[in-house]
Protein backbone atom coordinates (compact mmCIF):
# COMPACT_ATOMS: atom_id res chain seq x y z
CA UNK A 1 0.00 0.00 0.00
CA UNK A 2 2.72 2.22 0.75
CA UNK A 3 3.59 2.71 -2.82
CA UNK A 4 -0.10 3.11 -3.83
CA UNK A 5 0.35 6.36 -1.05
CA UNK A 6 3.38 7.68 -2.82
CA UNK A 7 1.66 7.88 -6.13
CA UNK A 8 -1.00 9.43 -4.77
CA UNK A 9 1.20 12.45 -3.92
CA UNK A 10 1.17 11.59 0.42
CA UNK A 11 4.06 9.67 2.37
CA UNK A 12 3.03 7.18 4.02
CA UNK A 13 4.48 6.41 7.80
CA UNK A 14 5.45 2.90 7.59
CA UNK A 15 7.99 3.35 4.39
CA UNK A 16 11.10 3.16 5.98
CA UNK A 17 10.28 0.76 8.58
CA UNK A 18 8.00 -1.92 6.94
CA UNK A 19 10.43 -3.61 4.55
CA UNK A 20 8.27 -6.59 2.61
CA UNK A 21 5.04 -5.76 1.13
CA UNK A 22 2.97 -5.71 4.78
CA UNK A 23 4.25 -4.92 8.43
CA UNK A 24 2.74 -3.85 11.04
CA UNK A 25 3.21 -0.52 13.23
CA UNK A 26 3.56 -0.38 16.66
CA UNK A 27 1.33 1.61 18.36
CA UNK A 28 3.93 3.98 20.00
CA UNK A 29 4.99 4.41 16.64
CA UNK A 30 1.54 5.60 14.77
CA UNK A 31 0.96 7.99 17.87
CA UNK A 32 4.42 9.77 17.67
CA UNK A 33 4.38 9.92 13.95
CA UNK A 34 0.46 11.51 14.21
CA UNK A 35 0.33 11.39 10.13
CA UNK A 36 -2.21 14.42 9.29
CA UNK A 37 -3.86 11.27 7.49
CA UNK A 38 -4.93 7.57 8.53
CA UNK A 39 -5.98 5.09 6.17
CA UNK A 40 -7.01 1.40 7.36
CA UNK A 41 -7.34 -1.51 5.27
CA UNK A 42 -10.37 -3.90 5.40
CA UNK A 43 -13.23 -7.02 3.68
CA UNK A 44 -16.47 -7.97 4.26
CA UNK A 45 -15.71 -11.07 6.04
CA UNK A 46 -13.26 -9.91 9.04
CA UNK A 47 -14.64 -9.94 12.71
CA UNK A 48 -16.59 -6.50 13.00
CA UNK A 49 -15.82 -6.06 16.58
CA UNK A 50 -11.95 -5.21 15.67
CA UNK A 51 -11.82 -5.01 12.05
CA UNK A 52 -12.57 -2.73 9.31
CA UNK A 53 -15.66 -4.36 7.05
CA UNK A 54 -15.65 -2.82 3.33
CA UNK A 55 -16.48 -4.89 0.27
CA UNK A 56 -18.89 -5.99 -1.71
CA UNK A 57 -22.32 -6.06 -0.52
CA UNK A 58 -21.02 -4.16 2.42
CA UNK A 59 -23.25 -1.16 3.00
CA UNK A 60 -22.69 2.57 4.01
CA UNK A 61 -23.60 2.10 7.16
CA UNK A 62 -21.95 -0.93 8.20
CA UNK A 63 -18.71 0.00 6.65
CA UNK A 64 -19.09 3.86 8.40
CA UNK A 65 -19.76 2.00 12.02
CA UNK A 66 -17.08 -0.48 11.65
CA UNK A 67 -14.40 2.68 10.42
CA UNK A 68 -15.80 4.08 13.72
CA UNK A 69 -15.00 1.04 15.95
CA UNK A 70 -11.73 1.14 14.67
CA UNK A 71 -10.75 4.26 14.92
CA UNK A 72 -12.64 5.42 18.16
CA UNK A 73 -12.42 2.53 20.41
CA UNK A 74 -8.49 2.13 20.00
CA UNK A 75 -5.52 3.84 20.90
CA UNK A 76 -6.12 5.57 17.59
CA UNK A 77 -8.21 7.75 19.11
CA UNK A 78 -5.40 9.80 19.99
CA UNK A 79 -4.21 10.87 16.47
CA UNK A 80 -4.91 14.06 14.90
CA UNK A 81 -5.95 12.63 11.90
CA UNK A 82 -8.75 10.81 13.77
CA UNK A 83 -10.22 14.11 15.73
CA UNK A 84 -9.85 16.21 12.53
CA UNK A 85 -12.33 13.50 10.75
CA UNK A 86 -9.42 12.58 8.17
CA UNK A 87 -9.62 9.06 9.45
CA UNK A 88 -10.35 6.71 5.65
CA UNK A 89 -10.71 3.12 5.10
CA UNK A 90 -10.18 1.38 1.96
CA UNK A 91 -11.22 -2.50 0.72
CA UNK A 92 -7.95 -4.36 0.48
CA UNK A 93 -8.93 -6.82 -2.27
CA UNK A 94 -9.72 -3.31 -4.35
CA UNK A 95 -6.59 -1.93 -3.94
CA UNK A 96 -4.74 -5.29 -4.70
CA UNK A 97 -6.61 -5.89 -8.20
CA UNK A 98 -6.89 -4.32 -11.52
CA UNK A 99 -9.41 -1.38 -9.69
CA UNK A 100 -6.91 -0.20 -7.73
CA UNK A 101 -7.62 3.25 -9.79
CA UNK A 102 -10.28 3.43 -7.39
CA UNK A 103 -8.22 3.40 -4.35
CA UNK A 104 -5.73 5.75 -6.35
CA UNK A 105 -8.20 8.19 -6.26
CA UNK A 106 -9.58 7.80 -2.53
CA UNK A 107 -5.41 8.69 -2.06
CA UNK A 108 -5.39 11.62 -3.81
CA UNK A 109 -8.31 13.54 -2.70
CA UNK A 110 -7.98 12.56 0.42
CA UNK A 111 -4.64 13.45 0.73
CA UNK A 112 -5.04 16.92 -1.67
CA UNK A 113 -8.83 17.48 -1.65
CA UNK A 114 -8.02 20.89 -3.01
CA UNK A 115 -6.12 19.68 -6.05
CA UNK A 116 -8.29 16.85 -6.78
CA UNK A 117 -11.40 18.26 -6.05
CA UNK A 118 -13.08 16.96 -9.88
CA UNK A 119 -11.98 13.68 -9.30
CA UNK A 120 -14.67 11.35 -8.41
CA UNK A 121 -14.19 7.41 -7.23
CA UNK A 122 -17.83 6.82 -7.38
CA UNK A 123 -18.13 8.00 -10.74
CA UNK A 124 -15.54 6.17 -12.12
CA UNK A 125 -16.83 2.93 -10.12
CA UNK A 126 -19.81 3.99 -12.25
CA UNK A 127 -18.03 3.63 -15.43
CA UNK A 128 -16.39 0.35 -14.94
CA UNK A 129 -19.72 -0.85 -13.77
CA UNK A 130 -21.56 0.68 -16.99
CA UNK A 131 -18.72 0.26 -19.76
CA UNK A 132 -17.11 -2.68 -19.07
CA UNK A 133 -18.64 -5.17 -16.14
CA UNK A 134 -21.70 -7.77 -17.32
CA UNK A 135 -22.97 -7.81 -13.77
CA UNK A 136 -21.82 -4.40 -11.83
CA UNK A 137 -19.86 -4.31 -8.80
CA UNK A 138 -21.48 -3.01 -5.78
CA UNK A 139 -20.89 -2.14 -1.65
CA UNK A 140 -18.79 0.18 0.07
CA UNK A 141 -15.34 0.14 -1.15
CA UNK A 142 -14.19 3.35 0.60
CA UNK A 143 -15.05 4.96 3.71
CA UNK A 144 -14.52 8.52 5.11
CA UNK A 145 -15.12 9.87 9.06
CA UNK A 146 -16.25 12.84 7.33
CA UNK A 147 -16.47 11.81 3.71
CA UNK A 148 -18.78 12.50 0.72
CA UNK A 149 -17.42 9.76 -1.38
CA UNK A 150 -18.07 6.96 1.06
CA UNK A 151 -21.32 6.54 -0.85
CA UNK A 152 -22.06 3.81 -3.75
CA UNK A 153 -25.18 4.46 -5.79
CA UNK A 154 -26.33 1.51 -7.42
CA UNK A 155 -25.90 1.29 -11.55
CA UNK A 156 -28.50 2.03 -13.76
CA UNK A 157 -28.85 -0.89 -16.58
Amino acid sequence: MTQNIVLAGAVSIGADVVSAYEGRLSPEYVLETDPQIYIATGAPNLSPDTSLIVGGGVSKETALASLRNVVFNSIRRNLTAVSERRAFGISHQVSISALNVLIFECFAKWAHPEIFADIDPNATLAEINRRFLAVPIEGTFWVGLDDEMTKIEPVAQ
